[in-house]
């Protein structure tokens, strides 16, 4: 199962700032069924900003098999996507930001990258 969930536009974009991080409307409990349902799971996330899935990954039963972020693919992101998912490139890498565990949006407002005040939400870390 290739299962995408996100945001798009009308969720997030400039001047349009979340205040938290959790996957929108029943994109969670919709991804709790399938992953239910004990088949593998290639889980693709599409979004601009980081996404909470520790509900979909911190679990007792079946968890993802994979876990692509795909962030805003734009119109040639589907075949480019498509082609890594079957094997005919291999252009994998590293996040290029950190992925928090949706409780901490709870310990630090989503707005506040300040670096000095201890625990932060930064490039130079967590």
């Amino acid at each position: 199962v290739v299962l995408v969930l996100g945001i798009d536009r009308y969720v997030e974009h400039e001047a349009l700032d979340r205040t938290d991080t959790a996957l929108p409307g029943l994109q969670e409990a919709f991804a709790l069924s399938v992953l239910a349902l004990n088949k593998p799971v290639v889980l693709v996330l599409t979004n601009g900003g980081a996404l909470a899935i520790d509900a979909l990954v911190n679990r007792s039963g079946s968890a993802p098999y994979a876990i692509i972020e795909a962030f805003n693919p734009a119109t040639s992101g589907a075949r480019a996507l498509a082609a890594s998912l079957f094997g005919k490139e291999n252009r994998w890498g590293k996040l290029p930001i950190t992925m928090y565990p949706h409780s901490f949006i709870h310990e630090k407002a989503m707005t506040d990258y300040d670096m000095s005040s201890g625990v932060g939400r930064t490039y130079r870390y967590y």
